[in-house]
């Protein structure tokens, strides 16, 4: 019994030892996460600006050049066509921008999600090494239980074979150095 009982101690040591570092991995998993979360909306929030700028920005250069009679060149208030293709470059590239926001997002989603599987993962390890640590200490108490039991039973024996040496010693005392 008392090895059995070293190794459930030793078993449920390593169990708590192994729940430490799940619920170490489940802590940097939240704060992985929550750092993910932070970054996706700090680059959503980007984007929206960025989408609004460059809305803006359109709708500023459809509006210039609708009003802006692009044959007159002469006048100050016309755009030229360096400044026209000045503009049309501007656009391409904020486009260009958008393009590659879109994405930064989508690789963010999928790293967030990847973490949030993750944590998952460890938080669904942590509980079975918490059941584990459970039972280890269900069967720890059983077996220390079951060893009290039988000491308790040795003892026993032991003063009814006293008792009994003692009355055979009374009855025939030459027996007892037989014995």
């Amino acid at each position: 019994f008392e090895t059995r009982i070293k190794q459930l101690e030793g078993e449920l040591r390593a169990a708590v030892d192994i729940r430490i570092e799940l619920q170490k991995q489940v802590s940097e998993a939240t704060q992985r996460e929550a750092n993910n979360v932070q970054k996706f909306e700090t680059i959503v929030v980007d984007m929206r600006q960025a989408v609004e700028r460059l809305e803006r920005k359109n709708n500023e250069l459809s509006a210039q050049l609708s009003s802006k009679d692009v044959s007159n060149a002469g006048s100050a208030s016309s755009v030229t066509g360096h400044e026209l293709d000045e503009l049309k470059q501007r656009i391409v590239f904020l486009e260009e921008q958008i393009v590659k926001l879109e994405q930064q997002l989508e690789k963010a989603r999928e790293q967030l999600t990847l973490e949030r599987e993750k944590a998952r993962n460890v938080q669904t390890d942590l509980w079975k090494k918490e059941k584990e640590l459970s039972d280890a200490k269900i069967d720890l108490r059983i077996a220390n239980r079951e060893n009290k039991t039988s000491e308790n039973e040795t003892a026993k024996c032991k003063e009814e074979l006293k008792l009994v040496n003692e009355k055979i010693k009374v009855r025939n005392p030459n027996l007892i150095s037989l014995i």
